[in-house]
């Protein structure tokens, strides 16, 4: 479901990666299945769909720690602002705790 939280005016490159992540979580929905931040990530590094200023100055490839930083604010920030579905995305880590009292 998406929620709106927050007023956040994405950037030209912000939107575009919205767009691309919108389509890969999408097509996992379809065949029912929830995708972690880590595996979106690796779909857009196989898919060459980060942006190419991402790259490394010093191995020219986008698949590095600063990219999937960014892509992380961009995931939290697009949740919050309404703009990703919260259920689409889930983290396997986590679990929920509760307390019987």
């Amino acid at each position: 479901m998406k929620q709106e939280f927050i007023d956040w005016k994405p950037s030209n490159v912000s939107l575009q990666m919205l767009y691309q992540i919108d389509i890969i979580l999408n097509e996992y929905a379809q065949r029912d299945l929830i995708l972690t931040l880590r595996q979106l990530y690796y779909q857009l590094v196989a898919r060459a769909l980060l942006p190419p200023n991402w790259a490394d100055k010093d191995t020219g490839s986008t698949n590095n720690p600063r990219s999937y930083k960014r892509l992380m604010h961009i995931v939290s920030q697009g949740r919050l602002a309404g703009l990703l579905d919260w259920n689409m995305i889930e983290d396997r880590g986590r679990k929920i705790e509760r307390n019987d009292h």
